[in-house]
């Protein structure tokens, strides 16, 4: 089990959350309840609510298209760069670009080894000889190695208008967040007003296990986050240090918040 610094993070995160719901007592647990469920079944609905209002005002698109502009390359290409062994197999074109490649034994390695995602010698892949017209061909011709990179400004385009919607949904899921927080707080009032005669007593200290799961909710949280980034240098650390522990690797790849989320029906 790979113990990194984001694992420490983690473990220091649940035991405060522990100690925090220890601490809080009954109220704690009613209040924490209240408020994941109301996330939970709301924040699905929510999410499409404002991105719908937002993407009514034009200016707000354009103040992400500048934002995410310098990005876009980088972005389009990690992202293209981890999924290409996927595509070329389930499009048949390896097999048919094979066909056409003229060249040593030694660069045909190279040209397989790129197209199912492996290491590979960036300067051998350069002198590659690819088969006339083949799709394979054109695409390479596209993306260029190394510092700089460059989409075709078709392609370019098409990856900011998929970036643009992707941050403004994720603007649309903060926003909606905050909305269904400032909601719970008011029904934390009532909660706090109900239990305003109330002495602590046995059942208090069950707020350290409330804790301890709430804390485990926090690191699904922070896991959907690193999803959500992966693409980014800082997420494919983040993906890297995940990938270091089984632990957390398993709640990467099996994350029970992102399925209830994506399978809660819209109200």
């Amino acid at each position: 089990m790979g113990l990194n610094g984001l694992v420490i993070g983690f473990v220091v995160l649940i035991l405060l959350t522990a100690l925090r719901g220890r601490d809080r007592g009954l109220y704690g647990i009613l209040y924490g309840i209240m408020t994941w469920a109301m996330v939970i079944i709301l924040l699905p609905t929510a999410t499409v609510r404002v991105s719908d209002k937002l993407g009514e005002h034009e200016e707000v698109r354009a103040k992400v298209e500048e934002a995410v502009d310098p990005y876009v390359d980088v972005i389009a290409v990690g992202f293209i760069s981890d999924k290409i062994s996927g595509m070329v197999a389930e499009s048949g074109l390896l097999n048919d670009s094979l066909k056409g490649i003229e060249g040593s034994e030694e660069l045909l390695k190279e040209y397989e080894k790129m197209a199912l995602g492996e290491e590979l010698d960036a300067d051998k892949v350069k002198d590659m000889i690819f088969g006339e017209g083949s799709d394979i061909e054109k695409l390479s011709d596209s993306l260029k190695l190394g510092d700089g990179v460059k989409l075709p400004s078709i392609v370019r385009d098409q990856a900011k208008a998929i970036i643009v919607d992707y941050v403004i949904y994720l603007i649309s899921v903060v926003i909606g967040y905050i909305l269904i927080k400032l909601l719970a707080a008011f029904a934390g009032m009532f909660i706090k007003s109900f239990l305003s005669d109330h002495k602590r007593s046995d059942i208090d200290n069950l707020g350290i296990l409330w804790g301890f799961a709430e804390g485990v909710l926090y690191v699904f949280v922070a896991l959907l986050l690193v999803s959500a980034v992966a693409q980014t240098g800082f997420g494919k650390l983040m993906v890297a240090m995940v990938t270091q522990n089984n632990i957390l690797k398993y709640m990467y790849e099996n994350n029970v918040l992102r399925f209830v989320l994506e399978n809660m029906p819209k109200i």
